[in-house]
């Protein structure tokens, strides 16, 4: 499946893909972010709860105004104060909030640490460029010197 998106032109289908697994987006392209957002819900309406009555699963009101709420939410980051975002998708996993804390054993806490000192992989920031994803940096890599 990933390979099958990846080799996609659809923007939206692509957006949305990456941010389902939880990947690093820069927030000068928020506004391309949160128009595929958009996209991705008026685009997929074919994809049906059943087929018997036709009712779109991203036509629930409830889905199409959480959708809504994050393009939304996208556009108000302030881009100075926050250059890159990542959509967290379940309260499950903590390995996000992992990537952004570190135990101090001084203090027997954690304590906050920017991505950019994490020395180990663990995410990509998605690169786009004229409305289409073009690339791909790892972690270490966007913060070598």
């Amino acid at each position: 499946m990933n390979n099958r998106v990846n080799n996609s032109d659809n923007f939206a289908d692509r957006v949305c893909w990456e941010m389902s697994k939880q990947q690093v987006f820069y927030t000068k392209d928020k506004k391309e972010i949160a128009q595929a957002i958009l996209d991705f819900l008026n685009n997929n309406t074919m994809y049906h709860v059943n087929e018997e009555n036709g009712l779109s699963f991203l036509t629930l009101e409830h889905i199409k105004e959480r959708f809504e709420s994050i393009a939304n939410d996208i556009l108000t980051i302030n881009e100075e104060k926050y250059p890159y975002f990542i959509f967290k998708n379940t309260s499950v996993d903590d390995n996000v909030e992992y990537w952004f804390e570190e135990y101090d054993e001084e203090k027997d806490e954690y304590i906050d640490r920017p991505l950019s000192k994490l020395d180990r992989y663990v995410t990509e920031f998605v690169v786009i460029e004229d409305g289409k994803i073009k690339d791909f940096i790892g972690n270490l890599e966007c913060f070598e010197d």
